[in-house]
């Protein structure tokens, strides 16, 4: 009797997926009822969120009071040239990213009104809206999800890529 045996290659190790730098996130809020109304929060880190530098918060202007908007948010890595808008990888994998807003005082988040391919929100397109004059702040946390996102994935489920907290958010 003669046994033979061929030793298969070692399978290739699964691709990993490097986490892109983000140094700049901007949420730009455009008024449905007057779409010449733009407001623009940035913040901005040059050398990310792991290096000595503090980042640093714009509001460009305030809101209207009673209103609803179409808010749109993207993130870039302007320590290169030129800057990369990582807001293009995280549509392309929708299926592992999520785009989480929790709000307070007097803005209130509505709705995702974009879709992985699985049909769950991914939160680069929204809608807020506002109440009446006041004040309010606003936590935006993009959150890598791979394997675990789904329709009911919260906040707290895969591992942080930013998180933001703006303040001062005025209506009037």
């Amino acid at each position: 009797m003669l046994l033979s045996s061929c030793k298969k290659a070692d399978d290739p190790a699964p691709a990993t997926n490097e986490e892109e730098l983000i140094t700049d996130l901007t949420l730009t809020f455009t008024n449905q009822a007057n779409t010449s109304e733009v407001v623009t929060m940035t913040f901005s880190d040059s050398d990310g969120p792991n290096g000595p530098q503090t980042g640093t918060f714009n509001i460009s202007g305030n809101l209207s009071a009673s209103a609803k908007y179409n808010v749109a948010f993207k993130v870039e890595n302007k320590s290169e040239t030129p800057a990369e808008d990582v807001t293009v990888e995280i549509k392309e994998e929708g299926a592992e990213h999520q785009v989480f807003y929790n709000t307070t005082g007097n803005l209130q988040f509505q709705s995702y009104t974009d879709k992985d391919a699985n049909g769950n929100p991914i939160g680069i397109n929204t809608t807020f809206s506002t109440g009446i004059a006041g004040t309010a702040t606003l936590k935006v946390t993009l959150k890598h999800q791979p394997g675990v996102k789904t329709a009911s994935t919260t906040v707290v489920d895969g591992e942080t890529d930013i998180e933001v907290n703006f303040t001062g958010i005025t209506i009037q």
